[in-house]
């Protein structure tokens, strides 16, 4: 009968998971000198570079989930071991290897039913494991979601600039520089549109202060400019992808620059401490380059603080309201503080991003050593899922305890 108590399934998969190693690590002693050769073997049992590289950075794991993340699934290790016996005569050696076998095949298909639940299960104890769980998760929904909506990226970036208002001290405005670079279609079909604004409003704020910037930068493209028509929504701006032609060679850039004057309040409240920015997947992204940019004057004493929010019927959420915890996600990246000045910007996944930052503090009149640097580096984000990067405000001055 199959366990559901955590503690016992950690314990069988601990046993498993020796079992495994001891056992697989004797066949393969016993067919190869060490070190392995990967090409050597495989030529000598007959199987895939593949195969064996998984099988030897299984049984060499630092750690028991480790090695029942990376190591081959039950057939491919019988197929390993059955090919490794014409190489030996040790009938108990490969009965004990068998026999480990079976026991992972039983536990997968008793305890958790398939192999993609064991992995998911796995990586409580390591954050080595976790990230690259997560990761491998999000590839395989990165590659689901652009044949669904048709578009792909290869990085999508956004930077925001926070600043204190110059008409109103309770108001920050915000200057963002947002898009996507390696922009392919992949269907003729589907429209695309990539839509910012905040996916909420505060209170006492209409989003009617939200506007296209005359700025271009399509002399920092890799690729040629995307073709786009932009019309304001409510409180947001929606850019449609004109751009329909199709081929791996059809790639191109687009890059807008916004200014809010209202984007957001300066100072906390009762019922709302924290104010930032939150960002909403548009489209499949290879990689995520997520930039809070905060004047010196902003937020004194705080850092920023991630919340990743799966879509929902209740719709977007703010991080300020106790119910948005039941739509939060745990993810394994964390927000990182940026080198200071422009030498933050030096992004490999983003060409020539310092000189574009430079650019928008050139015109908006901005000293880039002014701010300091908040970033969110994630390989496949999640599409329609929403990042918030968000710092605890201070009360008003006139609220503040002496």
């Amino acid at each position: 009968m199959a366990s559901n108590n955590v503690l016992t399934l950690e314990a069988e998969r601990e046993r498993i998971s020796l079992d495994l190693a001891q056992s697989l690590t004797a066949v393969v002693d016993a067919v190869s000198e060490r070190p392995v050769n990967v090409s050597a073997l495989g030529r000598k049992l007959g199987l895939n570079r593949v195969t064996i590289s998984k099988l030897l950075s299984g049984i060499n794991s630092s750690s028991s989930d480790e090695l029942l993340a990376v190591i081959p699934g039950p057939e491919s290790l019988r197929a390993a071991v059955s090919a490794a016996e014409h190489h030996f005569n040790d009938a108990a050696l490969s009965a004990s290897a068998f026999a480990s076998i079976d026991a992972f095949a039983a536990m997968i298909r008793d305890q958790y039913g398939t192999r993609a639940a064991l992995v998911a299960a796995l990586g409580k104890d390591s954050p080595r494991l976790s990230e690259r769980v997560a990761s491998n998760s999000r590839a395989d929904v990165f590659n689901g979601m652009r044949r669904i909506v048709g578009v792909e990226a290869n990085v999508w970036v956004n930077a925001m600039f926070f600043l204190p208002s110059a008409q109103d001290t309770s108001v920050i405005e915000t200057t963002t520089l947002h898009g996507a670079l390696g922009i392919r279609r992949l269907r003729p079909d589907t429209p695309f549109y990539f839509v910012f604004g905040s996916p909420f409003v505060e209170p006492g704020r209409d989003g009617s202060n939200l506007t296209a910037s005359p700025l271009q930068l399509q002399e920092f493209y890799a690729n040629e400019p995307a073709v786009l028509e932009s019309t304001s929504l409510g409180q947001q701006l929606s850019h449609r992808l004109v751009h329909d032609k199709l081929g791996k060679d059809a790639v191109v850039d687009m890059l807008v620059v916004s200014h809010d004057t209202k984007g957001s309040k300066r100072y906390a409240d009762e019922n709302s401490p924290l104010r930032g920015m939150s960002l909403v997947m548009d489209l499949p992204a290879r990689s995520l380059v997520f930039d809070v940019i905060v004047h010196e004057s902003l937020f004194p004493g705080s850092d920023a603080e991630l919340f990743v929010f799966k879509p929902s019927a209740r719709g977007p959420s703010n991080p300020n309201d106790p119910s948005s915890k039941r739509d939060r996600i745990p993810v394994t990246e964390t927000v990182q503080r940026a080198a200071d000045g422009i030498e933050a910007f030096d992004v490999p996944d983003v060409p020539r991003y310092a000189e574009m930052i430079a650019r928008v503090c050139d015109t908006a009149g901005y000293s880039i050593d002014e701010f300091r640097t908040y970033r969110l580096s994630m390989p496949y984000p999640l599409t329609g899922f929403q990042y918030t990067m968000a710092f605890r405000a201070p009360m008003p001055p006139e609220q503040a305890k002496p």
